[in-house]
């Protein structure tokens, strides 16, 4: 595949990051892809919800109570892939946030 010459990154050597950037997505999808399929098939959410409405009947914080029922319900993998997904998140969110307000400041 031919490199766009008006591309903002032609010709400044970032070939390898381009590289290094699909292998990071491709492993995100992993990730997200074994969140998915556990709680698709692995009947998660219905325990989720169970502990969700079980804590409610009994005074207590119902949507604390369904986040450990899903998370107690996860296979190890699947617990792996979640921290995984939340540290990239935390990680990454401060940049996003700051680029996506630069670029409306800019567009202001």
């Amino acid at each position: 595949m031919a490199e766009n010459p008006h591309s903002p990154t032609a010709g400044d050597g970032a070939g390898p990051w381009r590289h290094a950037d699909g292998k990071i997505k491709q492993k995100i999808q992993e990730w997200i892809n074994t969140l998915v399929d556990e709680v698709a098939h692995g009947g998660v959410g219905m325990q989720a919800g169970l502990e969700g409405i079980r804590a409610a009947l009994t005074g207590k914080n119902p949507v604390w109570a369904a986040i450990k029922g899903l998370a107690s319900g996860l296979s190890t993998n699947a617990k792996i892939a979640l921290i995984l997904l939340l540290a990239l998140g935390l990680l990454l969110g401060p940049v996003l946030v700051s680029t996506a307000l630069a670029q409306a400041g800019s567009r202001a």
